[in-house]
């Protein structure tokens, strides 16, 4: 297992689990600050466990209390928010597109389809106490082979009751499919200088209709994508052996004082505090 939990008050933690690769645990306790909209590289299924969150996507706006779940898409754009004067405590479990995947294949009937979770918040009082359990199971010393069972019982209770079957991607020749053509282009190079020409010639379209597409597909403009893509590329490196000064170069950031800003904003922590 790498890194540890149990933050003190006002605190975000982060902690990956070297038994299951693509899980990563966080947690938050007292937190108070305000997250810009973005876009998650990861699947969050995360639990309130004190206070209350707003969480605002393109749906709707959605009050998160004590007791709830609340599921993040990767490519779902959000924000959130935490009412003045109070604060908000949760617990996740983020999970990386090729576990979820690998998971999901395990499923009867679900091989080479996405599961899509028309309503991110969910009431479901057995599921959350299975997503506690393996979050505290998840970061002790408990035997792998328990972590991993576990794990798919959270999986299975979650895709079988609250998700619903889709094809991963519409067909290419549309405005989602040229969206994802960009999408797919931005992940494989977002540590480049990229202009909006490059981007537009791939999608085919104008920078124009390019930008206004993009941003009422995905939720966020181009640039917004790119930085969440680097931001999360950063954070793996970071768990994995990286050092500060040489991310930061890989992915893309002008100086370790931008990426420093840019790293606190969207995790809480700062890439230090991230690595401990």
């Amino acid at each position: 297992m790498i890194g540890r939990l149990g933050p003190p008050a006002d605190a975000i933690s982060y902690c990956r689990v070297g038994e299951i690769p693509g899980l990563e645990l966080y947690r938050g306790v007292g937190v108070t600050r305000h997250v810009p909209r973005h876009v998650h590289g990861v699947f969050s299924l995360s639990v309130a466990e004190a206070g209350v969150r707003i969480s605002e996507s393109r749906r709707q706006k959605y009050c998160i209390t004590p007791g709830s779940i609340f599921v993040s898409e990767w490519g779902e754009a959000h924000a959130g928010e935490i009412p003045f004067g109070t604060s908000y405590s949760s617990r996740s479990l983020r999970i990386s597109r090729e576990l979820f995947s690998a998971l999901l294949a395990e499923l009867p009937g679900r091989e080479g389809s996405e599961a899509h979770f028309s309503v991110p918040l969910l009431q479901d009082d057995e599921l959350y106490g299975k997503i506690l359990r393996l979050h505290g199971l998840a970061a002790s010393p408990e035997s792998q082979l328990a972590k991993e069972c576990l794990l798919r019982e959270v999986f299975s209770l979650l895709v079988n009751r609250h998700s619903r079957r889709r094809d991963a991607w519409p067909p290419t020749g549309d405005e989602t499919g040229a969206v994802r053509r960009v999408c797919e282009y931005l992940g494989d190079c977002c540590h480049e200088n990229v202009p909006i020409a490059t981007l537009a010639a791939i999608a085919g379209f104008s920078p124009f209709h390019l930008c206004r597409v993009f941003e009422r597909t995905v939720g966020v403009p181009p640039h917004v994508y790119q930085l969440d893509i680097r931001l999360a590329k950063a954070a793996d490196l970071l768990a994995h052996g990286g050092k500060i000064v040489t991310v930061a170069m890989e992915t893309g950031f002008c100086d370790q004082s931008h990426f420093h800003k840019a790293f606190k904003k969207k995790f809480g922590v700062t890439p230090r505090q991230y690595i401990r």
